[in-house]
Parts: C-alpha cells; structure tokens; sequence
C-alpha cells in the first residue's frame, strides 16, 4: 500500500500480499511481484496500529523532511489497498495508538504534539499540551491509560477519559526507541539509546530491573516464554535473550546484517526481527535457534506489527508503504526447527 504526499487526496497504489516462503536454512526468498508504485521517494510508515481480529489497522507515515504534514491512515490487514485518511498532523505522525475499544487513537507527531481524536470523524482530533520532547514510543494499556516515551528519557502517563497527564517520570538518560507490554498487560518494557532496557510495574509505574543490553541504542524487545524471558534488538545488529529473573543476558541468538528496528511475537515463543536493510528474520526462542530470514517490499524496515490471529505480519517500510507478509513466511520453518532441535543429541563426556 502506499500513497503520495504530494496530492490532496490519497493516491492509491499496491499491496504487497508477499507471498513468501522462508526454508529452514535461512535462506531469504524474494516477495513476488513486488515492484514500487510511483510514489513520493522518502515516505515512509513509522508505525502500526492493529485492531482486534485485524479489522482495523491504523499506519502512521513521515517523510524525509519531518516539518512536513504527516497523516494517520485507516484500513484493514485484509485490503491495505483501501486506506481512508484519518487525521492530518502538524509535522511526521511518528506513533499511533489505539484506544476507547478502537474507536479513538492517540498519535504523537514530530515537533511534540500528542493528539486524540476519533477515527470516524477528523474534526474531533485536538492536541494535548503536554510540554514535552517528541515522542516516539507509546503503548495503551488495559485500564484506559497510554504510556508515552519521549526524546529525553522520560515516561508520561495519560489517562484517556480526560487526557489528564501525571508528573514525568525520569526513566532514561536518553531517548527511549519503544515500550512494549507483556501479554496480560501487567508488566512494560522500555527501549532506550543508553543501550539498556527497563521492566516496569504498569499499575504503579515502579522499575523493577534494567537489562545492561550495550553500548548502542536497543530499537525494540519484547517478552517471551510466558514473561520469563525478552529478547532485545539492537544497533549492535544482535538479536539478545534475557533473563526476567536474574537481569542477565542467556545468549545471543543470532546477529542479523543490519541494526534491529523491530521486534514483535507471531507464534509461541517465535519471534520476527526488522532490519535497516529490508529483512525480516525469524527465531524461535523455545530452542534457540534461528528459523529463517525473509525479504521485505524492498526497503528498510521501520515498523513490525502482527495480528491477534499470528496469521499476518505487517510491515512498515521507509519508503515502500506497508506490506503484509503471510504466515506461510516462518511456519514451515518453525516445524522443521523444532524437528531438528528435538534429534540434537549432546555431545558423549
């Protein structure tokens, strides 16, 4: 899917139905058909917001120059060659959340704005003054809050009924890349540029551990085998296991070709990691082994996000739209991995 910022109206194009099949021996295989439509070059998809049974899925978009307009954009998983503009922004849309049982969003856009308004009307849409750096991370939790990370390390809690915020709380000494929840919505994690990762308490917004990740910037995590662990990725190009018990690294489990944007969970304990460089790679946590890597629509990879049914992957891309990568991608993979990690036999004392 893509459109042209250059035009009042959306310029619709192509949907990627990557019909791509990724082996056990990590090979990448390409997407077919894949060819750019003629759209503004530097227009990228910043983020993915999907609905319960992908009905919905909001993407917010940017451009090179990030003063621009950016806009949050409407469609279903099923047909992203149908989007509707929801709202436009003062500058790049850079988060989109959704909220009030996604019938409203949150969005944030780069010169600091924070903005709520329903998806079926635009003229609801009004900012919230929050005096605070640009966000590029939030999260909406179960009790009718959104958590925003912002440029300068801190975490601010919005309630959405009111759009009150609370005090800022010093979370990072520098700009946090992402949040992201555990399945039950009780524990958040915190991404930031220092090179660490941060648990936190959602109810009470209290820090229970911190993961020393690196020297470089931890773009995303996200938790696995049933919160016991997380997996990090990096501009360190690793894609790191972590103990939640004792803060400490298990194993690297494997180091991709370019920095890890993106990290999300497309089946148990499978994870799919994002690159700079376009690829998707797969791991599954439960053996600890890598699955495969796959092509993307053919340029960086900002953005994963997958539906509540793991069987989608949706990818938002730097400057070819968004595309949907089927779960045809890791599922072979991941039964011929485990079948091979069951017939390894430890080395004989």
């Amino acid at each position: 899917m893509f459109w042209n910022g250059k035009r009042s109206s959306i310029a619709m194009g192509l949907l990627f139905l990557a019909g791509m099949s990724a082996g056990s021996n990590g090979q990448e295989t390409k997407p077919t058909d894949a060819k750019p439509a003629d759209t503004e070059k530097g227009r990228w998809v910043t983020s993915i917001a999907l609905g319960s049974g992908h009905k919905t899925c909001l993407l917010s978009s940017g451009t090179g120059l990030l003063l621009r307009p950016g806009t949050v954009m409407k469609g279903s998983v099923d047909d992203l060659g149908k989007v509707e503009k929801v709202t436009e922004l003062p500058s790049s849309a850079w988060k989109v959340v959704l909220v009030d049982k996604e019938e409203r969003a949150v969005a944030s856009d780069y010169s600091g704005g924070i903005h709520i308004g329903s998806l079926k009307d635009p003229s609801s849409w009004k900012k919230i003054d929050m005096k605070a750096r640009w966000s590029r991370a939030m999260v909406a939790t179960k009790d009718g809050r959104v958590i925003i990370g912002t440029e300068d390390g801190k975490l601010i809690v919005m309630k959405v009924e009111d759009a009150s915020v609370a005090a800022p709380i010093d979370a990072h000494k520098s700009a946090i890349f992402n949040l992201k929840l555990s399945q039950d919505g009780a524990k958040l994690l915190s991404c930031s540029g220092e090179g660490t990762v941060k648990l936190w308490n959602v109810a009470d917004m209290k820090m229970e551990k911190e993961f020393m990740v690196g020297n470089q910037a931890v773009w995303d995590a996200t938790f696995a085998e049933s919160n016991k662990s997380i997996v990090t990725a990096d501009a360190n190009r690793r894609v790191n296991l972590y103990s939640v018990d004792s803060g400490k690294l298990i194993m690297t489990l494997g180091i991709i070709s370019d920095w890890g944007t993106s990290i999300v969970n497309v089946a148990d304990d499978v994870v799919a990691v994002g690159s700079l460089n376009g690829k998707v790679s797969f791991f599954d946590v439960k053996s600890r082994l890598r699955m495969a890597d796959a092509a993307g629509p053919g340029s960086g990879i900002w953005c994963l996000a997958a539906c509540d049914d793991m069987k989608h992957l949706v990818v938002g891309t730097r400057s070819k739209g968004a595309a949907v990568l089927p779960s045809t991608a890791w599922e072979a993979s991941l039964i011929e991995t485990r079948k091979r990690a069951s017939e390894e036999q430890p080395p004989a004392p």
